[in-house]
């Protein structure tokens, strides 16, 4: 029975859960819904999304370095491809309609290639699954070049006298 432990942001607790698949093709979870196609990313990473307590407001950023806009990273899970149902659309045939996904952790993130034609890239490497630390290039339908920003941003100072 796999039970691993989730949680994101300071406000929610760690929680255990198990998968299920419903008709509509989405995984669900308390507080999260993950589309089913991003799912492997969950089961076979040996790392679980973890964020630590006391880190209030993490914006991360895909940043192009090509043509293209860059995209805020806004959920745990991000699904990128062709598709109108993906979180970040990339309007190119050298994309897949569902290519690949993000899995955003406190310091790094794992991509997963999701069956694409064209591949994903992290530094000039070949992925099915692979980590990406700050400052690493990823490079999706071979065409397409980003880096991830994490810009955390810590607690204010609380002003009193000692």
């Amino acid at each position: 029975m796999l039970q691993p432990r989730l949680a994101w942001q300071c406000e929610v607790p760690i929680v255990r859960f198990l998968p299920f698949k419903t008709a509509s093709n989405f995984v669900f979870f308390p507080y999260l819904v993950i589309p089913a196609c991003a799912f492997p990313v969950v089961m076979l990473s040996s790392l679980w999304l973890s964020m630590p307590m006391g880190i209030p407001c993490m914006a991360i950023q895909l940043v192009a370095l090509s043509e293209g806009a860059s995209f805020n990273l806004e959920k745990p899970i991000v699904l990128i491809g062709r598709h109108e149902e993906c979180d970040i659309i990339i309007d190119s045939r050298k994309v897949s309609r569902k290519h690949c996904c993000i899995v955003l952790f406190k310091d790094h993130a794992m991509v997963r290639d999701l069956g694409s034609t064209n591949g994903v890239k992290v530094d000039g490497k070949s992925v099915i699954e692979g980590k990406i630390l700050p400052g690493q290039e990823l490079c999706i339908g071979g065409h397409h070049r980003y880096v991830l920003h994490w810009d955390i941003q810590e607690p204010a100072a609380k002003n009193g006298h000692s």
